[in-house]
């Protein structure tokens, strides 16, 4: 059976916490778990809460047919109830469009009444003609008590009354007792045929007796009577109260009444004024609000004697919950609570105070009596299992199918043809609005919504249209896409990738296209190769709508995939950065992306790209077969090191180049073939030229350009001695791969993606130090490896000097780890891709905790605020004790760890495990963490499945203190899924400590911030005052006595500049540095061109004085910092900055100018240059400021906060992929 289980019931908010959203949950994760057969489709909204993490075990189990559905609206249907064409109606028309084409046996909603005044919406539209509807019905107390709950409110009224015809119209309802069953056939225009009464239960583990001690203040509760619920009337607390004011004093002093519940202020206090009015002493009634289930158990365990007085319950969850705990249970005798009691000597008249008041009387004091209630609870909760509400419920929708002629009679129409049939529907409907009619500008955005929402239906349609053809053990038609033609590199991966999956049995269908768009194949290649001419054939009158789009094109065009399942397969790449548009266009039209290597899987996920990621590796065996042609004429040396490549930058050609140059002379019995091709950014004859002029003995050299067959390369890897690849990145290493695969000793650059099958006991590894990439792409803060020229000369040294034996033993290992690499290999992991991990994809949830300071003074805290405010999704900040807890937006904090102290390991595990965090960010500063106690929690952490990120706001170990270096958190780290630096050195000194697959540069974040004004370079200064800033904590180091200085030089050439330095006293211990730089500003006679603001002001106040200036000057004198907070804050208003020549100012290198040197004179003479006091205002200094606007507005915190997200998701969709 196919279900449809609409979870708004679970997803409002106002039912997370009630009876309704338990049983929504506990019900449905039933359902599943003794009916796992079944599929089931868990259908959601998507503006309202994400129910992802509540179902995570479920949604990643692979033997369930289990399936996340979210449906989209259209902006805020609160906005209006009523009325054709509104946002209400449209997202209604999506709703059932989504409904219709899930294809479906039946739908099951479980909750019918929500709606009002919020974005639930379970109506539908008639016209889809959609399955038969069944719905969950727990109560109609509204009606009954229309007094209560409709007449006072017309608007409500209206609604409810509207859900009543609706509810009438379904094909069934399911009731949770006998009593919401006979209600139901009283109330509703329904045949009582079509009237369920499944029961209900609750989750046992929770709440079954413990051995364990309760996690109560026993001495304050001591022996207490329970009431849980709410204080509405309807649950009567006010005649509990009267009741139990009753009792003789005695047992009310012996026993409290302790009331659980989300109560209001306002409602504590109506309590707090009916116990006066029945003049009970306020220590008597303990208010112990909203309690997590845990804690409830507890009380349920513990109490003496559980009342509940309800007048009317739908079932009466909490009376069930308590019985199965243990509770001795008494309740009112109405409704559905005689059901779950059994004995009537167990209840009592709720509208009766006295009779309520006897039977408390009884329970506390006729020992014989209270055994008996005991027994009862025992007794009547075995009669309650989730167990028999599925069980009722399956047979009820089985009775419901087969009046709709649907159960016995399944459909055999084909999903694509079922989607088509909806779509004219919807469309049909759509059309009748004046919105979709009329070509107005006002409609784009209702238009633009419309079809982004249709391409979200239909994306999460097709993965269900997947998983059901993968469960029949379908064969599936896979469209691969690219060029195939020729002796390109990607054409020799898509052909043979296509001919392995043709091996496999797959209907493969072999389109010709490129980046730019599609072409005609080359007809000679088609001749000569029949058998990939046959898969391209087959593209030619292609039916099947239902195919596997798969691609490797480039540039990367996956705008215009069409395919059930768009994919890249086998995709590659070679630096840090990956460029954004790319990402976004990734994220939005493909549902996977299998790569060459774990490198470019590592790349793809740093960058945010947060879709299904698998390595499936390159085959090699293509060589094989290959028949060696020996084409090279030039007569050659003895001994031949060969290098294939471009000989772009990237490839090295230069660092092989200079180190050939310091191994060998031309006398040597040497040869270096280098066998390229003619392109731009080929630079190798210059290079060699450039070499020789300062090298008279440059050993020989042949350069090939010529186009070499397939089997011509063949013949020159095995007329080589050696395959040098001194890359500074590799996606796979196809060169390589293939000289390994034939023998052929092999070094390269131990960084990249060659690296999933070279290591040190089957080649040689040349030694690296990470620099910014200098690629083509020109991407703002990419990396790569430069190899090291030295070492590159040894291995050239120690490879040609080797014996034979020594180049054997490293040979045999190559040959034998590049036999597995073969394309049926590749292949096969492609279809168990699309089998198996592109289903589970959008199942992943993020519940993130963030170890950090917030409310304090603190750099860190400041750049935690500004990270994670753009955050849509619940943070959880764990901050030190001494800062206040607080909650603002979607952001709570809670005190947990003594800043700089030991012993802080336990508390905030316990903290970080009651929240159910699964991702955990780290805020990193030497001071705050005892490491061996940061090491023990990292640890702790991962024990208990939590992911752990650690950002490393520095890397400068301190001096004389070997229990603050990170060599003592080098295995914590290595065991963190990524540890994140903002600079190239940082990641220079993490590989010291080989800390290298997990590290990742992430931006340090730039204050977003819309200044008034921009200054462009050059300035035009005309007898007009110039107004320097700059701003940090008032420490030695800053460097604003010789700013001071500076000043002083630039007013006495003739400048007329001012000086403001906002300068926070940083502790009362650094005081002094404040009082020299008063003192030093006074014996230069600068007070009326000086200001010194030390007071601590916030980031709008700082960028608000700062954005007042003409330049900013941060003249550090020394730091162990990794960056500068205070440099980015400055960068934000988009001022000239200017900084002395640290590391510190390394990663905004490309956004600030950089001061000659540390002294006043250095400084006053650059500035001076820049306020160039002639008529033009000229300046030798060459700025590009609209470059550096570009690129600060690029590394913004909104910018970078949403890198850090789409990390984490990726990192949680492909931690098991």
């Amino acid at each position: 059976m196919k279900i449809i289980i609409d979870l708004q019931g679970l997803q409002r908010e106002g039912n997370r916490r009630r009876g309704i959203g338990r049983y929504c949950l506990e019900f449905t994760k039933a359902l599943i778990n003794y009916y796992p057969e079944n599929e089931y489709i868990l259908f959601t909204n998507s503006a309202l809460c994400d129910l992802r993490h509540d179902f995570c075990d479920e949604l990643n189990n692979k033997k369930l047919n289990l399936v996340y559905f979210e449906c989209p609206i259209v902006g805020d249907i609160n906005q209006s109830y009523v009325g054709i064409y509104s946002k209400l109606w449209l997202s209604t028309q999506l709703r059932s469009y989504s409904l219709s084409i899930i294809n479906a046996d039946i739908i099951l909603i479980t909750s019918f009444f929500d709606g009002f005044r919020d974005n639930t919406l379970v109506s539908h539209d008639s016209s889809f003609k959609l399955p038969p509807i069944v719905s969950i019905v727990y109560d109609f107390i509204p009606l009954v008590h229309a007094d209560q709950y409709l007449n006072f409110d017309p608007e409500y009224k209206l609604f409810y009354l509207e859900k009543i015809k609706e509810l009438s119209k379904l094909d069934g309802l399911l009731t949770i007792s006998e009593s919401s069953r006979k209600e139901a056939s009283q109330y509703l225009e329904i045949n009582p045929e079509v009237i369920f009464n499944i029961s209900s239960a609750c989750d046992e583990k929770k709440f079954l007796p413990s051995n364990s001690k309760p996690n109560l203040d026993e001495k304050s509760l001591g022996s207490f009577i329970l009431y849980c619920g709410a204080i509405d009337p309807r649950k009567n607390l006010y005649r509990l109260i009267d009741a139990y004011a009753s009792l003789p004093l005695d047992l009310i002093v012996k026993h409290k009444l302790v009331l659980t519940g989300p109560y209001t202020n306002e409602e504590s206090l109506l309590v707090k004024e009916w116990m006066i009015s029945f003049g009970l002493p306020p220590e008597y009634i303990v208010f112990l609000g909203f309690v997590e289930d845990f804690e409830l158990a507890d009380l349920y365990r513990s109490c003496h004697l559980f009342v509940f007085p309800s007048l009317h319950e739908g079932f009466g969850l909490p009376v069930l919950e308590a019985m199965i705990s243990g509770a001795p249970v008494i309740a009112s005798n109405l409704t559905s609570l005689p059901e779950l009691i059994g004995n009537q000597n167990f209840l009592f008249d709720p509208y009766d105070p006295k009779d309520i008041s006897s039977l408390i009387y009884k329970s506390l004091t006729n020992k014989e009596f209270y055994h008996s209630i005991c027994n009862n609870s025992k007794e009547r909760s075995k009669r309650f299992s989730w167990k028999y509400t599925c069980k009722t419920s399956i047979k009820s929708f089985e009775k419901v199918l087969k009046r709709n002629n649907n159960f016995s009679i399944k459909k055999q129409i084909d999903d694509n043809d079922l989607k088509q049939i909806k779509y004219n529907i919807l469309k049909n409907n759509l059309f009748k609005s004046p919105f979709v009619k009329l070509s107005k500008k006002s409609s784009s955005q209702y238009l633009g919504a419309i079809a982004s929402a249709i391409s979200i239906i239909h994306n999460q349609s097709n993965k269900i249209q997947l998983m059901r053809r993968v469960k029949n053990k379908e064969n599936l038609t896979w469209h691969i896409e690219g060029p195939f033609d020729s002796s390109y590199s990607l054409a020799i991966l898509n052909r043979n990738y296509a001919l392995a999956m043709d091996k496999l049995g797959q209907n493969v269908l072999l389109f010709s296209t490129e980046g730019p768009g599609d072409y005609e194949p080359n007809p000679k290649f088609l001749d000569q190769n029949p058998l990939v001419n046959k898969l391209y054939q087959n593209s030619i009158n292609a039916k099947d709508r239902f195919f596997i789009c798969s691609r490797n094109l480039y540039p990367p065009r996956v705008i215009d995939t069409d395919g059930v399942v768009n994919l890249l397969h086998a995709y590659g790449w070679e630096e840090s950065e990956f460029p954004q548009q790319w990402v976004v266009e990734f994220n939005t039209y493909l549902q996977g992306i299998t790569v060459m290597s774990k490198f470019v899987k590592k790349i793809l996920i740093d960058n945010g790209v947060k879709i299904p990621i698998t390595v499936s590796g390159l085959g090699l065996d293509h060589i094989d077969k290959l028949e060696a042609e020996y084409a090279i004429n030039i007569k050659l040396k003895e001994y031949k090191i060969l290098h294939v490549s471009s000989c772009f930058e990237r490839k090295g050609i230069d660092t092989l180049l200079k180190a050939y140059g310091q191994a060998f002379n031309i006398h040597d019995n040497v040869t270096l073939i280098i066998k390229t091709f003619p392109n731009p950014h080929n630079k190798v004859n210059q290079i060699l030229e450039e070499l020789k002029k300062n090298n008279c003995l440059f050993p020989h050299v042949v350069i090939i350009l010529d186009e070499y067959s397939d089997k011509q390369l063949k013949g020159l890897y095995l007329q080589s001695n050696l395959l040098v690849a001194p890359s500074r990145g590799e996606g796979f290493g196809l060169p390589i791969g293939e000289a390994m695969r034939l023998g052929i000793p092999v070094i390269t650059t131990g960084w990249g993606g060659q690296l999933d099958f070279v290591n040190n006991k089957n080649s040689w590894l040349i030694d690296y130090k990470f620099m910014p990439s200098e690629s083509h792409f020109a991407l703002d803060q990419s990396y790569w490896a430069d190899p090291c020229v030295n070492h590159l000369c040894e291995l050239l040294l120690e490879v040609f000097n080797s014996s034979d034996i020594e180049i054997k033993s490293k040979t045999i290992a190559a040959r034998e780890i590049t036999s597995s690499l073969t394309w049926e290999a590749a292949a096969k992991k492609n279809i168990d891709f699309v089998q198996n991990q592109i289903g589970i994809y959008d199942n992943s949830s993020i519940k993130l905790g963030c170890i950090s300071t917030w409310n304090s003074k603190c750099g860190i805290a400041s750049y935690s605020k500004n990270l994670l405010k753009n955050f849509n999704e619940e943070v959880i900040v764990f901050s030190p004790f001494d800062e206040v807890s607080s909650s603002e937006d979607n952001i709570q904090v809670i005190p947990s760890w003594d800043l700089g102290k030991s012993s802080n390991c336990q508390n905030l595990i316990k903290e970080i495990s009651s929240h159910n965090i699964n991702w955990v960010l780290i805020q990193f500063n030497y001071g705050f963490f005892d490491f061996s106690d940061l090491s023990d929690l990292i640890f702790n952490l991962k024990r208990k499945s939590k992911n752990i990120i650690i950002l490393l706001h520095s890397t400068k170990d301190p001096e004389n203190n070997n229990s603050k270096l990170l060599f003592n958190l080098k295995k914590a780290l290595q065991n963190c899924a990524r540890v994140l630096v903002h600079s190239i050195e940082d990641l220079n000194r993490l590989k010291k400590l080989n800390i290298i697959d997990n590290a990742c540069l992430f931006p340090h974040g730039i204050v977003d911030y819309e200044p008034n004004k921009v200054n462009h370079y050059p300035l035009k200064r005309i007898n007009k005052i110039i107004t320097i800033s700059t701003f940090g904590f008032c420490l030695p180091n800053k460097g604003f006595p010789e700013l001071i200085e500076a000043v002083r030089l630039l007013r006495d050439r003739g400048l007329d500049v001012k000086l403001v330095i906002l300068s926070a006293i940083y502790s009362d211990d650094y005081y002094w540095v404040y009082e020299d730089l008063v003192r030093l500003v006074s014996e230069l006679r600068l007070k009326d061109y000086v200001s010194i603001d030390n007071r601590y002001l916030n980031t709008n106040e700082i960028l608000e004085n700062l954005s007042l200036c003409d330049c900013l000057v941060f003249p550090y004198q020394s730091s162990n910092e990794s960056s500068s907070a205070s440099v980015r804050t400055g960068l934000a208003t988009l001022k000239p900055t200017f900084v002395t020549p640290l590391d510190i100012f390394d990663d905004v290198s490309d956004l600030v100018t950089y001061l000659p040197g540390f002294s006043p004179r250095e400084i006053a003479n650059t500035l001076f240059e820049f306020f160039d006091n002639s008529n033009n205002g000229s300046t030798n200094l060459k700025i590009d400021s609209n470059k550096i606007f570009q690129l600060i507005k690029m590394r913004r915190f909104s910018k970078v906060s949403n890198r850090l997200i789409d990390m984490i998701k990726s990192l949680e969709i492909n931690k098991s992929i």
